[in-house]
């Protein structure tokens, strides 16, 4: 019988090694949300929607800890003491691992941008786009979806910078009011979310909310 989701290690969870590199860490993170997202095929009989929010809700925190330096160590201690790890796991494999996609600070000191994600967001097309929408007076998810994805940007890279969580950010993608939280910490997420993509939150913020109250 399968345990609970609750007592896998974060590990477990994300099906990597305790050695694994922060690399590996995200890429695992995002394929599982590719495999549990709602509307991938492959899972969809398995999980009811409660049961799929768990296993990301898990997953979320798993990345969270296990790619942040500080918090691995204290979690790997917790571990280590328990049992569930032992030190041999923890050395790390020789083989070098490409590099992470955030180097560089951003505005703000949230994070930092690959320069090939720096150099997308600053081609001619997506600038356009960008004044395009920040031209308009009501401003949708799906605006902001299209450019960050004619950025070639993940939910996840927004994450990483930002630590605004990936249901957070797919729920503004999708207008989607009912898993927005309330509007004075939505309007902080946008403003990270804005920033990311080099767009205005003093136009982004009020044409999404004007958006919002009108759908």
């Amino acid at each position: 019988m399968m345990k609970p989701i609750d007592e896998y290690t974060f590990y477990e969870i994300l099906d990597v090694s305790a050695n694994a590199s922060s690399h590996d860490i995200r890429d695992a993170y995002k394929e599982i949300l590719s495999i549990y997202d709602k509307d991938s095929l492959s899972t969809y009989s398995l999980f009811t929607p409660l049961e799929r929010e768990k296993l990301l809700t898990q997953a979320e925190s798993a990345f969270i800890t296990l790619s942040d330096g500080e918090k691995r160590a204290a979690y790997n201690s917790t571990l280590l003491a328990s049992g569930r790890l032992t030190s041999s796991m923890l050395i790390q494999n020789r083989a070098k691992k490409p590099l992470a996609v955030f180097q560089a600070p951003l505005p703000g000191g949230k994070g930092g941008l690959d320069r090939i994600i720096r150099e997308k967001l600053n081609e001619k097309s997506v600038r356009e786009l960008r004044a395009q929408i920040q031209s308009k007076e009501l401003i949708s998810g799906q605006d902001l979806k299209s450019v960050r994805t004619a950025a070639n940007i993940d939910l996840v890279d927004i994450f990483e910078a930002s630590r605004v969580s990936v249901n957070i950010l797919e729920a503004i993608e999708e207008n989607d009011s009912k898993r927005l939280p309330s509007p004075i910490y939505l309007k902080g997420f946008l403003k990270s979310y804005a920033q990311f993509l080099n767009l205005e939150p003093g136009i982004i913020i009020p044409g999404y909310m004007a958006y919002l109250s009108r759908s």
